[in-house]
């Protein structure tokens, strides 16, 4: 098997691949939340900034997207260390983590513009993210798990 070869690449017998795309799977889903929970802290952004409702819808998603971008971070933390690729994007979701705390620390009516500039490089960072993690091939579930027959791959 690939992973019992001496010299063959870290993560590439089938615990690897199932190890892979699990990471991806978690990956895209923390992605795609944090997309969505964006969309929601502009929705009450908006409602904050016309009528002063909307504080509590706010303040709830920022926490759901300290939690789902950390998973995210975590996520492509971990999947850089099993592929040896992706160190770019490991090292981009943790900014995007930390930048999370930075709006929360900015997010008053005094840091306003501060907090709005920073809203916008949050999603400009999550969604270039959001799309490599995406384009990314490597969703494949090992035959072993399956109970079906790999041809071998002479890759390795």
């Amino acid at each position: 098997m690939g992973g019992a070869i001496t010299g063959a690449r870290p993560g590439t017998g089938s615990a690897g691949t199932l190890k892979r795309s699990l990471l991806l799977i978690i990956a895209r889903v923390a992605a795609a939340v944090s997309l969505a929970v964006l969309g929601v802290l502009f929705f009450s952004a908006g409602q904050m900034i016309q009528n002063f409702q909307g504080l509590d819808l706010h303040s709830t998603s920022a926490v759901t997207l300290h939690i789902s971008t950390g998973a995210f971070a975590l996520a492509l933390i971990l999947h850089s260390a099993v592929t040896k690729t992706g160190l770019w994007a490991a090292a981009g979701s943790a900014a995007l983590f930390a930048l999370t705390f930075l709006q929360a620390a900015l997010g008053s009516y005094l840091t306003l513009t501060t907090h709005i500039t920073g809203a916008l490089v949050t999603v400009v960072l999550c969604t270039c993210l959001t799309a490599w993690i995406f384009t990314l091939p490597g969703l494949h579930v090992p035959a072993s798990t399956t109970g079906a027959t790999e041809p071998e791959d002479s890759s390795l």
